[in-house]
């Protein structure tokens, strides 16, 4: 279940960052990114609970740990970006 909102997280990056502002501005990328954020937040969460859990009752943390690191990497690449891109407004 978490690398399956990784592989959605991937895909709504991907189209986040191909869409274009409308004329009246940029609300529907920004929706968009809320989106991400919110679901990113929710599997980062998820992950760090799920492995755990799962290191707790000595079981492989393998999926949740890949999880973990995929989340993490999209946000931060996510977050370095925006804030490239405010400074070079």
């Amino acid at each position: 279940m978490l690398l399956g909102l990784c592989a959605l997280l991937v895909a709504l990056s991907y189209y986040s960052f191909t869409l274009y502002c409308e004329n009246f501005g940029c609300l529907g990328r920004g929706l968009m990114w809320m989106l991400w954020a919110v679901l990113a937040a929710v599997g980062w969460v998820m992950a760090w609970v799920v492995r755990a859990w799962q290191r707790r009752r000595g079981l492989g943390t393998r999926a949740s740990g890949l999880a973990f690191a995929l989340v993490s990497v999209m946000g931060a690449g996510h977050l370095l970006y925006w804030l490239g891109h405010m400074v070079l407004r």
